[in-house]
């Protein structure tokens, strides 16, 4: 059995993107056999028209985006247990990756068999709302066993209506997950894939007696590295408990509305990162004197709008800085952008492009990296049941303090099929790719997945 499924997915890689072009083919010619007699159709007018030219106010759905529509016919019901509902699920899939460790020059495929159990539990809306999410997944590769693995997390949010203009939002997180190899910066690839553990505290306060909005919200971030041993040689430490720490932060945020869905805002955030060890030196084995103690500062000013039913954004643009306690370390500074914007180009499509610049850390790499993201996205809605959709992103990390600056590219294509409110089917194709200066670092990637799920 293990030798037939090697020939099917290692000699045959090719016909995944094939089989995903037939399945969009097929799906289009049930849209066109179909069309004629789907009232909703029959409404749209789909042909090609334009929304405003429709005089009919769109319904509270179509106001939405694509991908974040969603209709009580193919919603689940769930549970109802005292005051909550209880929404249990189950997915099963599998993935096909042609390289699993993101090589150069050793490209490894495999296939992976996958398991997400999950729950939901949301208290039925009055002045004291909660909801809990557990989700996990549990993944088995077919010849590469050392790269099972098990991630989970668990989120609990809620708010508490003190008054109508009053609101104290809280909210508590707990997630294990392990590092994607593509993801590895330093490139020295461990013997089995490491685990990242965070656990994240929120609580703050919203006040919105009329226009103006204030908003102040409390942040606790505990993130731990797992330590391992080099994959081609496993006498050799590869530490990450290095990258230990604790993060407090205050952000505020001041609003104010204008006329006709325009809101324009302000934030500020400040935080003080401390961490449990001094940095590890890979070469010599041992760790060093220095610690990576900092501040964090982040400014923007931006707006939020709304339009018709066509357009929604909000774009921020501002300052973020990494002021390091430790003065042999160079302090990181920079513009930053965050900025997301959807647009209905029919009552059944919607493209989105979302913009952002940061500063970030990663526990490989000793100071900060100017981070920008762009992605490009289109979501169509062939039926109520059937979306397809496809993306393009593209990133730029460019480390300070050293000369090294990597370009990410990726391309997707994946469609979701809920046909009923019990179960769905998800598919998604994307390949990837990176180009930078630091030899050894380039990479091609085609990742294919298929995931079944099922929803009480």
């Amino acid at each position: 059995m293990n030798g037939l499924f090697r020939n099917l997915m290692h000699g045959q890689m090719k016909h995944h993107l094939l089989f995903i072009v037939v399945l969009l083919w097929v799906a289009l010619q049930i849209n066109a056999a179909f069309s004629a007699t789907d009232p909703v159709m029959d409404q749209v007018n789909f042909g090609g028209v334009d929304i405003r030219s429709i005089e009919r106010e769109p319904d509270a759905e179509t106001l939405l985006p694509v991908a974040d529509r969603t209709f009580s016919d193919f919603e689940p019901k769930g549970l109802i247990v005292s005051h909550f509902i209880v929404l249990p699920s189950l997915g099963v899939g599998y993935e096909y990756n042609d390289n699993l460790y993101a090589s150069e020059t050793n490209e490894e495929a495999d296939m992976a068999f996958v398991v997400s159990p999950g729950l939901s539990i949301q208290k039925q809306k009055d002045k004291n709302y909660i909801s809990a999410q557990l989700e996990s997944e549990i993944v088995r590769y077919l010849d590469n066993t050392n790269e099972n693995l098990e991630n989970y997390s668990l989120d609990v949010n809620g708010a508490y209506e003190l008054r109508h203009d009053l609101i104290l939002p809280y909210g508590i997180g707990y997630e294990r997950y392990h590092q994607d190899r593509a993801d590895n910066l330093s490139r020295v690839f461990t013997k089995e894939p490491l685990s990242v553990t965070d656990l994240e505290l929120t609580a703050g306060v919203a006040y919105k007696p009329n226009r103006f909005g204030l908003n102040v919200n409390l942040n606790h971030l505990q993130k731990t590295f797992e330590d391992g041993v080099s994959f081609l040689d496993p006498s050799r430490r590869v530490i990450n408990s290095d990258a230990n720490y604790e993060t407090n932060q205050v952000e505020v945020r001041a609003s104010y509305e204008l006329p006709v869905n325009h809101t324009v805002f302000a934030s500020g955030v400040y935080g003080s990162t401390k961490y449990d060890k001094a940095i590890f030196d890979e070469g010599a084995q041992t760790y060093t004197s220095t610690f990576r103690d900092a501040k964090t500062l982040g400014a923007l000013l931006g707006l939020t709008t709304k339009y018709k039913g066509l357009v929604s954004a909000e774009i921020g643009v501002g300052y973020a800085a990494i002021d390091f306690d430790n003065p042999t370390l160079s302090d990181v500074e920079n513009v930053a952008i965050d900025a997301e914007l959807d647009y209905n180009v029919t009552r059944l499509s919607s493209i989105g492009l979302d913009l952002t610049r940061r500063l970030v850390q990663d526990n490989e790499i000793i100071q900060g990296i100017v981070q920008t993201n762009g992605t490009l996205s289109l979501d169509h809605e062939l039926r109520r049941y059937l979306v397809l959709n496809a993306q393009a992103s593209y990133t730029n990390r460019d480390y300070d303090g050293i000369n090294r600056e990597d370009d990410v590219y990726n391309l997707g294509l994946g469609f979701t099929y809920r046909p009923s409110p019990y179960y769905n089917i998800q598919g998604r194709y994307v390949y990837s790719t990176q180009d930078s200066n630091f030899a050894g670092n380039d990479f091609d990637r085609n990742l294919f997945m298929l995931r079944l799920t099922g929803t009480y």
